[in-house]
Formats: structure tokens, sequence, C-alpha cells
């Protein structure tokens, strides 16, 4: 169970921060102009936080229901996960919420490297219709249809299936690396500890 919970955590992380590091900004300011409407359109300013929260969730369901933890039978040890989830996703939020502006102008700039000046305006023209709008202000809600949601729950558990033996020889052969070399042993613990 301890290796799914890092799955967990991991998957959320994976698929709140696109990027986290920063990017030189593009030479043209007019593709630069452009490309944050864009973002702008796809992740707007006021419902940022909540729509990434809302995605963060939806993926930690979706990686619990392929726990199957309801075939164990014990309802306490999945209101357990169900808790752990929330609570991680709640101890997560602010440093998510510190890092989007660094995300959306990453995605900017990201825009600018693929797209031309005149692709980035046809691509904003279509922002601002209300078809465009509501595409690209939804298109990360489309994670929680139940259809996505149910296609992704069955691929998480199929990958959960095909990673279990791998996690576990990786980890006999860390514990076995880590016992013939018990300075980074130490190292690994100091480096742990909070300062």
């Amino acid at each position: 169970m301890g290796r799914k919970l890092h799955a967990i955590g991991g998957a959320l992380l994976l698929a709140v921060f696109i990027s986290t590091s920063a990017a030189a900004q593009d030479g043209d300011p007019a593709k630069m102009i452009e490309a944050r409407a864009i973002v702008a359109a796809v992740m707007p300013p006021d419902r940022r936080d909540q729509m990434v929260e809302q995605v963060t969730e939806q993926l930690g369901g979706q990686f619990s229901g392929a726990m199957e933890l309801e075939k164990i039978g014990d309802p306490g040890l999945v209101s357990l996960f169900g808790d752990y989830r929330r609570d991680l996703v709640s101890a997560m939020m602010p440093t998510i919420r510190q890092n989007l502006p660094k995300v959306a102008e990453a995605m900017a700039i990201a825009y600018t490297h693929e797209f031309s000046l005149a692709e980035l305006k046809d691509i904003h023209a279509f922002a601002e219709t209300p078809t465009g709008k509501h595409y690209l202000s939804r298109s990360s809600a489309i994670v929680g249809d139940p259809t996505v949601a149910a296609v992704n729950t069955a691929y998480i558990r199929e990958l959960q299936e095909v990673a279990a033996p791998k996690i576990s020889e990786f980890k006999a052969k860390v514990i076995a690396y880590l016992q013939a070399h018990p300075a980074v042993a130490k190292q690994i613990v100091a480096s742990m500890k909070p300062q």
C-alpha cells in the first residue's frame, strides 16, 4: 500500500504541475500577448485555483478507485485513504497556488515556441468566441467526465499491476545498495530531517 500512496502523490503532482522551471521569455512581445491571452482562456485567473484543485482531486479519486479498496470490504480503510487523499490535496494546494502564475507564464512561453504569430492570433480569436471560451475553459474538466474517469481508473489499475514487480525489484536493489554503502544511507536520512 505504501508505494501506491507514493504513486498517488506523484501522479497528483505531475497532473497539476505542467512545468515549474523558469523558461526564457520568447523574444517576440506580440507573440507573448497572444499566448498569454490563450492561457488566460485555458486557465482563467479568477478560476485557476479551483480548476486545478478539482482536476487534482478527480485524478486522486481515479487512482484511489484503481486500488479497489472496496473489494477488501473494510469501510474504515476506504475512509482512511479518502481522508489521506483529501488531506494531501489540501496540503499541496498552497504550493500549487504559489506556482500557478509561473506555470501559466511557462505555458505562454511554450505556446510561442510551438506556434507562429499568425497561428497564435487564430487561436486567440477562437478563444474569444463563445464556443472557444467554453472549450478552452472546460478542457481540463474532461478528466472528471465519468467515461474518462472509468477508463483512467481501469488503465491505472493495469499500470499498477505492470509496475508492481518492477517497484519490488527496484526497492530490493536500493536496499541492497544502501546496506552495502551505509554512508550514503546516512546522507539520505540526514537530508530528510527538517532544517
